[in-house]
């Protein structure tokens, strides 16, 4: 081979991937993330239940549900401004699942 065929060869890779990519974007079957899907959830925190120590509560619900599956903790939208689609495992800071029990 010459390095010109080389050259056409390696543009026409090129060139097809690049068409195939446009190709399933325009088609709908390339799947981009909304700000749903990167939900982050940060403004969790634990209420410890001291003796001696009063803890306040806010009387409106939260706008999402927790639920116990297979032993881990899933967060999922029940309110309004979030999507009943919306369902994540919950971590802490270093990124460790939330157990659970029954």
């Amino acid at each position: 081979m010459t390095i010109n065929n080389q050259i056409k060869i390696i543009l026409t890779a090129i060139f097809s991937i690049a068409i195939t990519v446009f190709v399933l974007d325009s088609q709908g079957f390339i799947r981009h993330s909304s700000e749903q899907d990167s939900l982050y959830i940060a403004e969790y925190s634990l209420l410890a239940s001291a003796p001696g120590t009063e803890q306040s509560i806010s009387a409106k619900p939260s706008d999402f549900s927790a639920y116990c599956i297979e032993g881990r903790l899933v967060m999922r939208g029940a309110g309004k401004k979030v999507s009943a689609d919306v369902s994540g495992l919950l971590v802490d800071k270093k990124r460790r699942a939330v157990n659970c029990s029954f």
